[in-house]
């Protein structure tokens, strides 16, 4: 190895550890972001690709190539990943981590097509790739399609954004132009990537690869040294949202008036079905309207809402009848499962209902 792979792979491994430690730091700290278990999971990703980046630019792989296309398939969930937890921040809806399972077919489709390849010995997958064929064709393809996976993501992201906004002077509003600066940097790395697959030119493959590490230390600074800046984002999409709203020419403050007694006096979040459209029927309002209440005013979906008045009242269940069981609880206030129960009860109380229960029964002796 010489002096500038020996660069190169330092640039690389650099940005794999960055990724992996700030990733941990998330995860275990006491400080919990929004949605930070897949914010977590994008950088652990991040470091994966960038340590694949060392493995391969570095000739690591001739002497160990049993790990040779491994990453891919974990690859294709960054732009998925990336799309929900974004839009999430920036239009303050809570999807509870969960991204719908059609999004990772690619990364299930990319394992099907590599397992075959991930079976061979080592001196073979080399054979392969070094030989041209149908097969490590559509494996060179699969490997450089990562790029544009994320490059649709962030173009439809990008998309919704710019067309909610509409408006050039908050788009080009001094801190919003450093996010803009570095979603133009990660847009320039990938299509420099993909320039490289394409027309075989590796100079254009090594520099993606190398601008990748720049353009994560770049991000850590902004958003620690501006960690204001995506809250003033999200307000500024909060405010043109509104200002095109259907909500707009609504009483917002009856319709929640409303809502909240249809919860504290008729206590509807009992009922086992209840859904947003019967809520909506009730209020008079659409569901379309009754959701952009929910969100813009309460900062809640639906579910998060019920579930929270359904917790409420489990509390009090478990409070009021010592001899009550945790299922006949989550049967009574609505659920209709102990697993759904347990999991709603320990987002909002931090501890699960057996646990709750035990603690209070303590006290009371």
């Amino acid at each position: 190895m010489n002096f500038q792979e020996f660069l190169e792979s330092s640039i690389l491994f650099s940005g794999a550890v960055f990724c992996f430690i700030w990733a941990l730091g998330i995860f275990s700290s006491q400080h919990k972001i929004k949605n930070y278990k897949i914010w977590s999971l994008i950088l652990a990703l991040c470091g994966i690709w960038l340590a694949s980046g060392v493995y391969f630019f570095s000739g690591f792989y001739k002497q160990f190539p049993h790990f040779l296309l491994l990453p891919v398939p974990f690859l294709y969930a960054i732009g998925p990943l990336t799309y929900r937890y974004t839009y999430n921040l920036l239009f303050s809806i809570d999807f509870q981590n969960k991204v719908p399972i059609i999004h990772f077919l690619p990364s299930v489709l990319a394992f099907v097509i590599i397992f075959p390849f991930l079976l061979q010995s080592g001196s073979e997958k080399l054979e392969i790739l070094n030989m041209v064929s149908f097969y490590s064709i559509v494996l060179y393809v699969l490997n450089s399609v990562v790029k544009v996976s994320i490059l649709c993501y962030l173009s439809v992201l990008i998309g919704k954004c710019l067309f909610v906004l509409r408006n050039i002077k908050l788009i080009l509003d001094k801190k919003n132009r450093l996010i803009l600066s570095f979603i133009l940097i990660v847009y320039a790395d990938l299509f420099l990537g993909l320039f490289g697959f394409i027309f075989f030119n590796s100079f254009f493959t090594k520099l993606s690869a190398l601008i990748l590490p720049f353009a994560v230390f770049y991000y850590f600074i902004i958003s620690n040294k501006h960690p204001e800046i995506m809250g003033e984002i999200q307000s500024n999409i909060k405010k043109v949202r509104y200002e095109h709203s259907k909500i707009k020419d609504l009483n917002v403050d009856l319709i929640i008036s409303k809502l909240q007694k249809l919860m504290d006096e008729e206590k509807v979040f009992l009922e086992e079905d209840v859904s947003l459209q019967d809520l909506a029927i009730t209020l008079g309002i659409t569901q379309h309207q009754l959701s952009q209440v929910l969100n813009e005013r309460l900062n809640k979906n639906f579910y998060q809402f019920i579930n929270e008045y359904r917790i409420r009242e489990a509390q009090k269940m478990l409070l009021e009848d010592p001899d009550i069981t945790v299922l006949s609880v989550a049967y009574s206030v609505g659920f209709n499962s102990k697993s759904s129960f347990n999991k709603a009860f320990s987002q909002y109380t931090g501890t699960t209902p057996l646990k709750y229960k035990k603690k209070n029964a303590l006290k009371d002796f």
